[in-house]
């Protein structure tokens, strides 16, 4: 970037000088408070404008208000029609794929490192990493043998050089708007007589209160006023449905907003009203139980491993039978909130349809698991079919499991409430626009980029992996974790047994025979164990064995580093809590993503993943790999090597700044709208909002 700063500088610095030097000594106004990025604040600095009147507030990434006061009273400047926000934009957006993992420069010599990541770095950096430590992927920590080596990449560092010129006409063009807009705005803000009263109101930029700032008009001296050009604190929407497991991601995520300063709604099934509630979120119970569902209906297919029986009885639950209340319960809640940004979870994707198209609300899909058509391997444990035919595969999964269930009364209840068949208008091309190279807006993935590498390589850059969303340790409530005073009885546990394994499938219901099949092959591996309730409600007729201890839920950030071996069955949260951990695991999968976990686990060396079913595994299967994955010193020094570098990718922060980014470059210069005027023309038009 300062390549680019340069040659913008060379270009704009007479400009630059002359005008803000004229800005500054004018008599109108003076610049009391100048806070921005410090790729602007150089540019001014070379500018040589008067720069002992501006106060610097470093540590913000983006432009933030421009406070002016005048000599008999306080001036109300315009928003100057996103320039400020444009310049930003030009100063500071860069792809991510340019930047190096290892120093986050924009890189200038690419080179690409040897290992199953294929990560590219910038040539002295890597050399240098290599120099200490000539093995050691750095992205994943794992050892290789024989020594790394790397290879230069010039179609990368041509992409990068065509980038840097575009950049540097983008931002002389954006400074030149910049300073006609204000020279014409400040012509304007002459003729105010007064400031209207303005109520006491924070601003935040990228997740931190900066400023805090009211009308002073009754002052003697009329002292400053602040001119909000970021916008105001939003109201954001997250819907999504499913599971504790698959909920509490997002609550993780709502958190970081609302700590952002925004007003964040969670609408999901009404079984989470009041672990949503305790943490102090607002809450819209617009789906029906899953609890009940999983416990019900939903046992059988479970129980037997059945995920065609599973996905029919889903496609056939939110489709038809709920479909009527369920859309209902989300339109009354949407019209009620009128959201500025919807954040779009788990098993929600009709609903983001309508509020992208229909509704006209800026959305971003927020997704647990991501499925890429041309991946070199199938999803969900299915084979993988020869001369490309695995991408057929996975359309048809999706044309029969997923847009199906759109189409009986769910489209139904979106024509007779907004006359909009939604299901004929969002066609399968349009679905893979959206999903597989996003048109509009990133579709963001809470996976960390180890797991992305291998299970969707050559995924669109628009397709943002941007780590784990978890919870603090100090939002665990009992609510969602069940009583935490069992954590004295594990320490107890743990105190009187040096090594200790975590057995638990989460919301899995598993077979009748499951408790005997696992305590089996406990028994005969010779390792104590804590094993989880959960859904199935795991139990044995006498539970006072003094090497087995069974617990009802507990925070897994808590509980998994002080075991040893966590065996579960491969669901996203399990499996991201394990990583975090950095301790080996065994995964069992039963249906879906869990196979692409287990096959993840195995190929990044932090513990053993089955490719078969947990039904068809034995007891001397499950307790050959209990040992082997409690005394293989590599697998724990692999799987505690990754740890630090999963943890510091943090979901939560990135999807707060890919709220904002979205709010200030897409939404507010009205970019997002002009864009979707052209996509859904008229039959998208409701007929009643």
């Amino acid at each position: 970037m300062e390549c680019a700063l340069a040659a913008a500088s060379m270009d704009a610095n007479e400009e630059l000088r002359s005008d803000l030097e004229a800005l500054v000594a004018s008599e109108v106004v003076e610049i009391v408070k100048f806070m921005g990025s410090a790729r602007c604040l150089s540019i001014i600095f070379r500018a040589g404008a008067a720069t002992r009147r501006i106060e610097v507030y470093r540590g913000y990434p983006q432009v933030a208000p421009l406070c002016f006061k005048t000599r008999r009273r306080a001036v109300e400047m315009p928003p100057w029609n996103g320039s400020l926000l444009n310049l930003c934009a030009a100063c500071g957006t860069v792809p991510d794929e340019f930047r190096c993992p290892l120093t986050l420069d924009v890189m200038t010599r690419p080179v690409r490192l040897l290992t199953p990541c294929d990560r590219r770095y910038e040539q002295a950096a890597i050399e240098r990493w290599l120099e200490e430590k000539p093995r050691r992927d750095p992205m994943t920590g794992i050892d290789h043998d024989p020594p790394l080596r790397f290879k230069p990449d010039p179609r990368l560092q041509r992409r990068i050089e065509v980038w840097r010129r575009g950049e540097d006409r983008a931002f002389t063009t954006t400074i030149s708007r910049l300073l006609s807009s204000i020279r014409s705005d400040l012509v304007d803000a002459r003729r105010r007589a007064t400031v209207p009263r303005r109520k006491r109101e924070d601003i935040y930029i990228n997740g931190r209160c900066v400023w805090l700032w009211e009308d002073s008009s009754d002052s003697e001296d009329g002292s400053s006023s602040v001119v909000n050009i970021l916008g105001r604190k939003m109201k954001i929407a997250l819907v999504t449905l499913g599971s504790r497991g698959d909920v509490q991601p997002y609550l993780g995520i709502a958190l970081s907003l609302k700590e952002a300063g925004h007003a964040v709604t969670i609408m999901t099934s009404v079984d989470f009203e009041s672990a949503v509630a305790e943490q102090g979120i607002a809450f819209r119970g617009i789906f029906q139980s899953i609890k009940h569902k999983l416990q019900g209906d939903l046992k059988k297919s479970m129980a037997s491993g059945d995920a065609t029986e599973f996905g029919k009885f889903m496609s056939r639950w939110l489709g038809d039978e709920a479909a009527d209340e369920h859309f209902g319960n989300w339109l009354s809640a949407t019209r009620d909130l009128e959201p500025d940004i919807v954040l779009v979870g788990t098993l929600c994707d009709f609903y983001g349809v309508v509020g992208r198209y229909v509704l006209r609300i800026p959305t971003i899909f927020v997704r647990l698991f991501h499925v890429q058509y041309d991946a070199p391997r199938n999803y969900f444990g299915l084979p993988t079919l020869p001369l490309g035919l695995t991408k057929y595969a996975v359309q048809y999964f999706v044309e029969h499991f997923v847009r199906k269930s759109w189409k009986g009364r769910l489209n139904e209840a979106c024509k007779r409430e907004l006359g909009v068949d939604a299901y004929r208008l969002y066609s399968n091309d349009l679905y893979a626009a959206d999903t597989q190279n996003p048109w509009l807006t990133d579709l963001v993935v809470a996976q960390p980029i180890e797991l992305a590498q291998i299970l969707h390589p050559g995924r669109s850059p628009r397709i943002k992996c941007v780590g784990y969303c978890v919870l603090s340790d100090q939002s665990h409530n009992d609510v969602f974790f069940g009583n935490r005073r069992d954590l004295a009885r594990v320490d107890a546990f743990l105190e009187k047994h040096p090594k200790v394994v975590y057995c638990g499938w989460g919301s899995m219901i598993c077979p009748d025979y499951m408790p005997g099949l696992v305590v089996g092959a406990i028994r005969r591996a010779k390792l104590p164990a804590i094993i989880f309730r959960g859904e199935a409600r795991l139990s044995l007729p006498n539970e006072s064995a003094d090497d087995l201890l069974f617990v009802d839920s507990m925070p897994h950030e808590i509980l998994f580093p002080k075991c040893d071996v966590v065996w579960h069955h491969g669901g996203a949260g399990t499996t991201a809590a394990a990583m975090r951990a950095g301790r080996p695991q065994i995964i069992t999968p039963v249906f879906m993503d869990q196979y692409d976990h287990a096959r993840a686990i195995n190929v990044l060396g932090i513990g053993f993943g089955f490719e078969k079913q947990l039904h068809k595994i034995t007891m001397t299967e499950l307790a050959d790999a209990l040992v082997r994955c409690a005394n293989d010193p590599a697998v724990a020094s692999t799987a505690r090597n990754l740890a630090p570098s999963v943890k510091a990718q943090d979901g939560n922060k990135a999807i707060v700044d890919h709220v904002h980014h979205v709010w200030h470059n897409e939404v507010l210069p009205g970019h997002h709208k002009a864009a979707l005027d052209r996509k859904a023309t008229t039959p998208w038009r409701p007929r009643v909002i």
